[in-house]
C-alpha cells in the first residue's frame, strides 16, 4: 500500500527476479507514499544471498533519488519547450 498503484507490478516483477536468480544484482526505481502525504522517489538496489553462508537473506540498499528525478523531468520540459 505503500508502493504507487503503477509501480507495483515493476517492483513485483523486480522482487520475482531477485528471488529465482541468487546472485544476480537488481535495480527498481519506485514512488513510495510519504507519511505526510505525496509520494518520494526511490531506487533499491538488491541482491538474492540465501545461499550465501554468514548472510542467507537478501541485502537491498536504497536511497531516496526525488531531487534527481526533479531536476530529470525539469530538463526534459526545457527540451520539449519551442524555441524562440
Amino acid at each position: 500500500m505503500l508502493v504507487h498503484p503503477d509501480d507495483r507490478g515493476k517492483l513485483a516483477a523486480v522482487i520475482d527476479d531477485c528471488i529465482k536468480n541468487p546472485g544476480k544484482i537488481v535495480t527498481v526505481q519506485f514512488r513510495h507514499k510519504k507519511k505526510i502525504g505525496g509520494y518520494c522517489y526511490l531506487e533499491s538496489v538488491g541482491m538474492n544471498l540465501l545461499d550465501v553462508p554468514g548472510v542467507k537473506g537478501i541485502v537491498v540498499n536504497t536511497r531516496d533519488i526525488t531531487e534527481r528525478k526533479l531536476v530529470e523531468d525539469e530538463l526534459r520540459s526545457a527540451k520539449k519547450k519551442p524555441k524562440k
